[in-house]
């Protein structure tokens, strides 16, 4: 099977990092496909925040929800502790994200990050190894099968 497996909390900062990225032509189409498949799986994350959220937050005699002197929501009484446990345990799933049909945009994608020529700093060289042994692992898990 073609997919890549990331945390939640780390779809973001993937997509971040892409974006930021000089790429070309194949390489590049393959790094849009990426980040268009990384912000539907993280549309799909912050809903069950949401849903989180709206279980747990403190709420208003009109049923809105109350947030902090900093703007972050207030957690109704004795709450906070299995509210931030649950947001905790959907930031560290691990989710999967199936490429079959842009197998070849993967491929180009995979290579045009071998080719890149810019240094990295220390939070985009750990996404990047992140990245990288990714799609390795998938290209050798898809080679194996074959």
């Amino acid at each position: 099977m073609k997919t890549l497996n990331f945390k939640n909390i780390d779809m973001v900062p993937i997509a971040n990092f892409l974006g930021n990225l000089t790429l070309k032509n194949k390489a590049s189409r393959g790094r849009s496909k990426l980040i268009k498949m990384l912000s539907e799986k993280n549309d799909e994350r912050n809903v069950e925040i949401q849903e989180v959220i709206d279980k747990y937050a403190e709420k208003d005699e009109e049923g809105k929800q109350v947030s902090n002197e900093q703007g972050n929501v207030q957690w109704a009484e004795g709450q906070a502790e299995e509210a931030l446990a649950q947001i905790t345990d959907i930031n560290s799933e691990v989710i999967g994200i199936d490429y079959v049909e842009y197998s070849e945009k993967m491929k180009n994608l995979h290579v045009g990050l071998e080719d890149i020529d810019e240094g990295l700093s220390n939070s985009e060289a750990v996404i990047y190894d992140l990245l990288m042994d990714q799609l390795e692992q998938s290209e050798k898990t898809e080679s194996e099968g074959n």
